[in-house]
């Protein structure tokens, strides 16, 4: 990574990963690997709200278009209960 003019990561969102990215180089971009993230959001939504309550399913809905339209940093910046 040290030779390359630009690094770009796809991320679920764990910390450590950011945490090695830095570690090395750090990283010019940084995107959000929709799939394992999705499933990050669903087990943190079912955590955080009682089971089949929409409140849930309308935070995990918020979440995930967010990702589709912002960087990593934006997404994890402004996931919030």
């Amino acid at each position: 990574m040290e030779r390359a003019d630009e690094v770009l990561a796809l991320v679920d969102g764990a910390p450590w990963i950011r945490s090695q990215l830095a570690r090395w180089r750090g990283c010019d971009h940084i995107g959000l690997d929709g799939y394992p993230f999705s499933a990050h959001v669903a087990a943190a939504a079912q955590s955080c709200f009682a089971e089949g309550m929409a409140e849930a399913a309308a935070w995990r809905t918020r979440v995930l278009d967010l990702a589709l339209h912002a960087d990593a940093d934006a997404v994890l910046g402004k996931m919030h209960f």
